[in-house]
Parts: C-alpha cells; structure tokens; sequence
C-alpha cells in the first residue's frame, strides 16, 4: 500500500512540476515525427514511464518512436501527441510491449523519500559529479537497479534530459 501511496505522489507532484514546463520539455523530447527507416534525433534519450501494471519503466525516444510506427500511428496521429498521451497517463502502455532492453523497476523508498524531504538538487548533489552545466552520474554496484532507476526517474520529472555515455558507462544529465 505504502508503494502505491508513493507512486501516487510521485505522479501528482511530479505532474504538477513539469506543468509549468511541459510544453518546452515535451517538444524536446518529441521533436521531430518519427519515420519508419530514420531514428529520430535523440534516440538514445531516456524516457521514464509508468505501465499497467504500476511498475515504471526506463525506455529511450527511438524505442518510443518504433513502439508509435508500429502500433499507435493511426491512434496519434503525431508523435508529439503520441508522446503527451504517454505522459500524461492518458495512454499507459503495457510492460508487454517493451523488449529486454528497457528496464522495469520499483521506485526505490529512499530515493522518493530525500526526493520529498529535499528535492531534486539534494539527489542530484548525492549521486552525481557537476561539469559545467550538466551532471555525470556513474552509477555503482553498491546502488540496486531500483535506487539507480528511481534517481533517474526524479531527474526526468523535474525536466532534466538524460542521456547514456557509452565511454564512460553513465548517464548525462542536463537541464
């Protein structure tokens, strides 16, 4: 019970922060239309969404883009549209639709917890090194997969950008 409370918090304040930027980081992650042969630009851009099943899932905008071409083209008929329905809960997708290359997790209770007591800049301070302005966040394996993802989740509903480094084995995280 105390899970669904969270996730329900975690949905009305973090509703209720990105509304006041929701166009401008929609548009953003939206860009341009998907095609069937192109991958979008910023494909690797992490997206966090909750499923049917009250798990949330890390997925990216090219996944995104495929799962909108395959199914959802006629239904949305832009992939802006397609990507507001998904984040607004209009259209919440089912874990079935995704690949082993998403990752499904829980939030983690003590990262929601300093997310609520502290905010974003805390976390944002505890797990990550500053460079400029970004954020490099080299994950650890003393971190489970659910503290790691539920850090992420917080940075993309408070409007951050997310994306892997592949050199360096983390994340970017920009404003």
């Amino acid at each position: 019970m105390k899970n669904y409370i969270v996730v329900l918090l975690f949905l009305v304040v973090g509703c209720n922060h990105i509304a006041s930027d929701e166009d401008k980081f929609i548009k953003e992650i939206a860009g341009e239309d998907c095609s069937k042969n192109i991958a979008p630009v910023n494909s690797d851009l992490l997206v966090f969404l909750k499923m049917s099943d009250h798990k949330m899932i890390q997925t990216n905008k090219g996944y995104l883009c495929w799962l909108y071409y395959s199914k959802y083209r006629v239904q949305y008929d832009t992939f802006e549209k397609y990507i507001r329905a998904i984040l607004s809960q209009r259209l919440v997708l089912d874990p079935i639709n995704f690949s082993k290359e998403n990752v499904i997790f829980n939030l983690d209770k003590d990262v929601a917890k300093t997310y609520s007591d502290k905010g974003i800049l805390a976390l944002l301070n505890q797990f990550c090194r500053k460079e400029e302005n970004k954020y490099f966040f080299q994950g650890s394996s003393l971190l489970s997969l659910d503290k790691v993802q539920t850090f992420l989740l917080y940075c993309f509903n408070s409007c951050y950008k997310i994306y892997p480094s592949d050199a360096l084995g983390g994340y970017w995280i920009y404003k």
